[in-house]
């Protein structure tokens, strides 16, 4: 019986000690899974603000492009003369 005892404790530790390496390993995986993930999610925020300073340079052009639209259609009402409008962002029909 005692060695049944033994071998029960044994194979216990043995159980045990197998677990903690899993666990370890487990723990290991997670941490460089959370790591690949940072770093995934920083380039992808890097990505985007890259992707908004062009939206956001293009809308500033079309902004002033529609500013100077205003302010030309602003002086040929006033004027009532026939004014050609400026060149915009490549218009060569003028």
């Amino acid at each position: 019986m005692e060695a049944y005892a033994a071998e029960i404790k044994a194979q216990t530790a043995i159980d045990l000690e197998r677990g903690r390496n899993e666990v370890n390993r487990l723990r290991s995986e997670l941490a460089s899974t959370i790591a690949e993930a940072h770093k995934r999610a920083e380039a992808e925020r890097a990505e985007n603000h890259i992707l908004l300073e062009r939206e956001r340079g293009e809308v500033n052009k079309l902004r002033s492009e529609l500013l100077s639209l205003v302010i030309h259609e602003r002086e040929r009402s006033t004027t009532n003369q026939e004014v050609h409008p400026p060149k915009l962002g490549g218009d060569t029909t003028s």
